[in-house]
Order: C-alpha cells, then sequence, then structure tokens
C-alpha cells in the first residue's frame, strides 16, 4: 500500500538522519530530513480531491475564488468568515498556479516540516523515526481532510518547544499564529497554565490536588455541559449565540466512538503501569495528563458534532513525545526496546487499519491520484 511504503521510507530516512546528527554529520542529516518530510508531502499533493472530506468542500472552493479574484481583498470579502492566514496562504498560491495539488503540497509541507522539526529538537530523547511514525498514525491522516485545523496543531505541538525554554512571549505569539489559521487553536491556550501548574506541583502535593480537581471537573463538564450551559446563559454569563451554536451541533442520538477510545485507554494503561521509572522521562506527568485530557475531550464528542477535534490540540504533544519513549519506562536493554517498538508499530497498524480503512475515516482510503495514474 502507497501510504505504509511513503511512511516507512520516510521513518527510514528519518532514523538513518537521527544517526548522522549524533555523528556531528548535520549536513548529511538535513539532507535526509528533506527527503524525509517531502515523501509524505508529495503523497499529499499528489492525491485526487477525493480523499479527505474537506477538499470539496471549502478547500478547492475556497482556492478557484482566490484564483479568479482581481486583488486580495475582494478575495477576503468574499470569504470574510475564514480565518486571515489561510485566505492569505491560498491567494499567495493562487498567484503563481492554478493547481491545486500544489496548495495542497504547500500545506502539507507547512504541517510535515513543523512536526519534524518539534522531533528533532526532541532528538536526544526520543527515536526520531518513531515520533513520525505517531505523527502518521495518528495526525497525518486526519488532517488529509482537517486543513486548517491542521496547520494550527502543527503550530501549536511546535511551540511547545518555547514553553520548554521559558519563552512566554513567542508562545503566545505562536498561539495568535495559529488562531489565524483555525479559531479553535483558542482551546489550546489552556496548555501554556496546565504546564505551569505542573512544574509548580513536582514537589507540591496541594497543587497536584489542585489538578486532580480540575481534571474530575472536566469529566463532570463534558457529560453534563448541557445544564450548566443554562445555568450560565440564564445568569448572563453566556450570551445567548452560545445556546444557538450548541444546538445546532448537538447530536440527537448519543454515540461513543468505542473504537478510539478504547485504543486511547490502552495506551493510559501502558504508560502509567512503570510509573515507577517515570523520572527517566522528562515532563512525564505532563504529558500524561494531557493524555488523559485528550481521553476526556474526545469523548465530548457523544453529544456535539466534531467537538472531538479539541483533543488533537492535546493529543498531538504527548502522542508525538511520550509514545516514542515508552520503552524507557520498562526494563531498558535491547531486547526490551525491540519488544516495545515491535508492540508499538502493530498498535499503530492496528488502528490504522480499523480507523482509515474498515471505518474509512476521513474518506483516505483508497488512494487514488490522477498524477501518479492509481
Amino acid at each position: 500500500m502507497i501510504y505504509f511504503m511513503t511512511f516507512f521510507l520516510s521513518c527510514i530516512f528519518t532514523d538513518i538522519a537521527q544517526r548522522f546528527f549524533k555523528n556531528d554529520k548535520k549536513r548529511k542529516g538535513i539532507e535526509l530530513s528533506i527527503i524525509a518530510i517531502l515523501l509524505p508531502c508529495l503523497l499529499a499533493g499528489f492525491r485526487s480531491l477525493d480523499i479527505g472530506t474537506d477538499i470539496k468542500v471549502y478547500v478547492n472552493p475556497f482556492f478557484q475564488i482566490a484564483i479568479n479574484s482581481n486583488n486580495f481583498f475582494s478575495y477576503k470579502l468574499a470569504l470574510s468568515n475564514i480565518e486571515l492566514l489561510y485566505s492569505i496562504l491560498n491567494y499567495i498560491v493562487s498567484l503563481f498556479t492554478n493547481n491545486v495539488n500544489v496548495l495542497l503540497f504547500i500545506i502539507q509541507l507547512i504541517m510535515t516540516t513543523l512536526v519534524y522539526l518539534y522531533i528533532y529538537d526532541q532528538r536526544n530523547e526520543v527515536p526520531m523515526w518513531l515520533a513520525m511514525a505517531t505523527y502518521y498514525t495518528f495526525i497525518f491522516p486526519r488532517f488529509l481532510n482537517l486543513i486548517r485545523q491542521g496547520i494550527a496543531v502543527c503550530i501549536v505541538l511546535y511551540s511547545m518547544k518555547y514553553l520548554k525554554q521559558k519563552r512566554k512571549k513567542a508562545f503566545f505569539i505562536s498561539m495568535i499564529i495559529a488562531l489565524l489559521f483555525h479559531s479553535t487553536a483558542f482551546f489550546a491556550i489552556p496548555i501554556y497554565f496546565i504546564y505551569e501548574i505542573y512544574n509548580v506541583s513536582k514537589n507540591s502535593k496541594k497543587t497536584q490536588n489542585i489538578i486532580c480537581i480540575i481534571f474530575l471537573m472536566m469529566i463532570v463538564l463534558v457529560f453534563s455541559y448541557d445544564k450548566f450551559l443554562k445555568i450560565f446563559l440564564n445568569m448572563g454569563i453566556f450570551p445567548e449565540k452560545f445556546e444557538i451554536y450548541f444546538s445546532k451541533y448537538l447530536k440527537k442520538n448519543i454515540v461513543f466512538d468505542w473504537s478510539s477510545t478504547l485504543y486511547k485507554f490502552v495506551w493510559l494503561i501502558l504508560l502509567i503501569l512503570p510509573y515507577k521509572n517515570s523520572q527517566k522521562v522528562n515532563d512525564y506527568g505532563f504529558y500524561y495528563l494531557m493524555l488523559i485530557m485528550d481521553m476526556v475531550l474526545w469523548n465530548f464528542n457523544y453529544k456535539i458534532l466534531n467537538a472531538e477535534r479539541l483533543s488533537y490540540y492535546y493529543f498531538s504533544i504527548p502522542g508525538i513525545t511520550l509514545i516514542p519513549q515508552t520503552a524507557k519506562l520498562y526494563k531498558n536493554d535491547n531486547f526490551n526496546k525491540i519488544t516495545i517498538y515491535s508492540i508499538t508499530i502493530i498498535l499503530f497498524f492496528i488502528y490504522w487499519y480499523i480507523k482509515f480503512i474498515y471505518l474509512n475515516a476521513g474518506n483516505m482510503y483508497p488512494y487514488h491520484s490522477t498524477i501518479l495514474g492509481i
């Protein structure tokens, strides 16, 4: 299958690049990294417009409007409700090509480059190839569809370096940039405060208890949000448009995504069992808390259509950083690493098959390309 072949080759080039970086052969590492990044971007760029359900909904139509616009202001006027930076990106690409596949390639290049650079910054802590494999399993497939949010999530992921470097201003500038690609990035802002509370709570049981209380409150809010919404509306805290928004996307039938929930739960178990070795992973507690919040937000979808999209901001960080370090948490020897890596890849494959082949999420399988003739 072309997806797995592309991911496999990209991971191979990524692993070789990391070895060159480790041996101070940066130029060769960069060259191989470029190949590793370009492979999935070409795959995304060459795809037919039926790969990804949103392509025909807003990507291609908006791009065609940009092509036919006399200037950016007339284009923005026609699409006043679309985020500014996404509009600018569309318009700039339309100045030198009318081929939407070029736009798809550039969009994927932005996302994959941001992810790769984040992983590169973690190269001394994680096997880069496995981090990229995590990206290809969980994030890449969904963002063949969720284009604008995909860029926003990747910006948020990259901005985590600024949190670790205590560069508050740079982090919030990144949040603003992400917001200008997709408004849901607003829900990623609390990550800053969660990270700050976590750093304080390392040696404070009181603050740890506060985090537990916040987490429990989130669970209660998810399952009783409609009751709280009515209370806040009656008190005048929320404007009436909130009621319109939630009623518009409210599901008539409660449906849980059991396959994804079970899969996420498996990782929560695998990563908590060896808790006694958690000191081997930097910021383990923060990453694990993000996985829990991802689980909670994902299941918000049981009542509100597309609400699970908020969870991507919370999963991408621990998914790409913590899951590839699972082997560290267990007995650290070569046999253990091979075993854990094998289990990880098998779990990745099972999830990918069920989610994107059997359930056909995002309408991305089978792969079609008029350019490649397949």
